[in-house]
C-alpha cells in the first residue's frame, strides 16, 4: 500500500460497518464517517498533488484545517480527486522546522542529520524514518534500510509498545479531536491536564520555584505520595533539558511551566503525542514529539538532566529500557517515575473491582523486574506507599468517592508511618516512587 503516494488516511468505521484503513508513507488524517456513510475527513492542509517534487511542507500541530469530502478517490502516484465544501484555515511549516537535536537511529545510535519532506535520515542515509504529521517515528521495525535489520514487532523490545497501539492511539485521537475542536481548556478531561492550566495562571517567580510547595505541583488523588517524591528528586529544572517517555506529556509540560529550557515526549502512541501537541498549544509553550520506546530512545548519549516517566515502566522490558534511560542521562541527571507495585491481592483485587484505568495492559513491578533498576544507577531507590490504603482509595474513587490531594497524600504519610513500625510491612505498598541518579 505505501508505493502509492505519501498520504496516510486512517477511516473510521462506516454504517455498513467496513473499516478502511489506507496507509501510505507521509500524512495522518482522522476520519469521520457519518449516518449516511459518506466518508468526511479532515486534510491538514489544502489538498495538493502528493507526488509533486516541489511539494516540501509538513502540519505544525493539528491545529485548524481545511475540510474535504471525497466523492471519489483516484489514487495514483500523481494525484487524489477531492471536493471541497467546507474551508477553515491551516497551519503549514517547512520541514526545516522539525527540530531533529539530538535525536539518533533508535538501533544504531547514528546521529539523525537529514530531514526530507517525507522522513528523517541518518548522515549516510543509510537508514530514514517516516514523519507522520511532522512527527519523526522513530521505531525500528517502521525504518527503511537495506542493513540487516530487526522487523519483527513481536520481538521483545517492540512487542508491548505494539500490541498495546490499537488500544492507545483510538483513544489518544479522539482526546486530541475533541480538543481541538473545542479550542480551549474546557474540553480538557483528566485531573493532571486540568492541572496543568492551573500551574500556568500563576506568575514565572511562583512556578519557578518547583518542587515546592510540594503540594501545589502535585495533583493525582491516589498516589500524590509517590509524585511528591519524584517532583522533589527531580529539584528544581530552571534551564535544564527534560525527556518524558510514555504518556500524554503531562509532566514534561509542567516542567516547562517550571522553567525547564527544552522539554520533549517521547511515546510510541501517535494518539498521546497529538494529544500533548494540543495541549501544549493551548498553554503556549513549545513541546518535542517524538515516537520512540523506552528500550530503544531515540537520543544522544547523555543528552538529558532529567528522564521522568510516569505509570509506564510496568508496560517496558526494564532490562532493556532501565539502561537505555542511563545511557541518555548527563553524569549527575535524575531519573523519576511512578509506578505501580504487585502487592498481595492485586490478582483478587482486580479480578474483584477491576483496574484502576481500561488498560488491557497492566502488569505491575515486581522484585524481579526493578533489578535493572538498581543495576543501571549509581545511585538508586524504590520507595512504597499505601500497603493499607492505596486499594481501598482506588475502590472509592470507582465509587465517585474522592479525596482531595493534600487529605489523600496525609492518608498515605500516616500508612507509611503505621507500615515502617510492622516488619515488612512498607514492602507490600502498591505504589512505588522509583528515584535514581547517575
Amino acid at each position: 500500500m505505501r508505493a502509492f503516494c505519501r498520504w496516510d488516511v486512517t477511516a473510521a468505521p462506516f454504517a455498513t460497518g467496513k473499516n478502511p484503513r489506507f496507509q501510505y508513507l507521509d500524512w495522518h488524517i482522522p476520519a469521520t464517517a457519518f449516518a449516511d456513510g459518506k466518508l468526511r475527513f479532515f486534510v491538514p492542509a489544502a489538498p495538493r498533488a502528493p507526488a509533486r517534487p516541489e511539494r516540501r511542507a509538513y502540519i505544525a500541530g493539528i491545529g485548524n484545517n481545511r475540510r474535504v469530502r471525497c466523492s471519489k478517490w483516484l489514487i495514483s502516484r500523481a494525484y487524489i480527486t477531492y471536493e471541497c465544501y467546507e474551508e477553515f484555515s491551516f497551519v503549514e511549516a517547512g520541514v526545516a522546522d522539525i527540530n531533529i537535536q539530538g535525536l539518533v537511529c533508535p538501533v544504531t545510535k547514528q546521529p539523525i542529520t537529514v530531514v526530507s519532506d517525507e522522513a528523517v535520515c541518518t548522515s549516510d542515509k543509510s537508514v530514514a524514518y517516516p514523519l507522520r504529521i511532522g512527527l519523526p517515528v522513530l521505531l525500528g521495525p517502521e525504518a527503511d534500510t537495506n542493513r540487516p535489520w530487526v522487523r519483527d514487532i513481536k520481538a521483545p523490545q517492540y512487542a508491548e509498545a505494539y500490541a498495546e497501539m490499537e488500544f492507545y492511539n483510538s483513544v489518544g485521537r479522539k482526546r486530541a479531536e475533541q480538543i481541538r475542536a473545542d479550542g480551549s481548556a474546557k474540553a480538557v478531561d483528566s485531573i493532571s491536564m486540568k492541572h496543568l492550566f492551573k500551574i500556568a495562571g500563576l506568575d514565572a517567580e511562583q512556578r519557578h520555584k518547583f518542587p515546592e510547595p510540594a503540594i501545589l505541583w502535585a495533583c493525582d488523588n491516589i498516589d500524590a505520595a509517590s509524585e511528591i517524591d519524584c517532583y522533589r528528586h527531580i529539584g528544581s529544572v530552571l534551564g535544564k533539558r527534560v525527556v518524558q517517555v510514555g504518556g500524554s506529556g503531562t509532566v514534561a509540560l509542567l516542567l516547562l511551566l517550571a522553567g525547564a529550557a527544552e522539554a520533549m515526549l517521547i511515546t510510541p502512541m501517535i494518539g498521546e503525542a497529538l494529544v500533548a501537541s494540543e495541549i501544549a498549544r493551548l498553554l503556549n509553550v513549545s513541546l518535542r514529539c517524538i515516537i520512540g520506546i523506552g528500550e530503544e530512545l531515540p537520543l544522544a548519549d547523555q543528552y538529558a538532566d532529567v528522564c521522568f516517566v510516569g505509570g509506564c515502566v510496568h508496560h517496558m522490558r526494564t532490562d532493556i529500557a532501565m539502561p537505555e534511560i542511563a545511557r541518555i542521562l548527563k553524569p549527575g541527571g535524575k531519573f523519576a517515575a511512578i509506578e505501580p507495585w504487585k502487592a498481595p491481592g492485586y490478582t483478587i483485587g482486580t479480578a474483584i473491582f477491576g483496574k484502576r484505568e481500561a488498560n488491557p495492559f497492566c502488569s505491575p513491578i515486581t522484585e524481579q523486574r526493578v533489578k535493572p533498576f538498581f543495576a543501571s544507577f549509581k545511585s538508586a531507590d524504590c520507595i512504597h506507599h499505601g500497603s493499607f490504603t492505596r486499594y481501598p482509595s482506588i475502590v472509592a474513587q470507582k465509587a465517585g468517592l474522592m479525596l482531595s490531594v493534600p487529605k489523600a497524600e496525609w492518608v498515605t504519610r500516616i500508612d507509611d508511618a503505621i507500615c515502617d513500625c510492622i516488619p515488612f510491612a512498607r514492602k507490600m505498598g502498591s505504589a512505588i516512587a522509583l528515584l535514581a541518579t547517575k
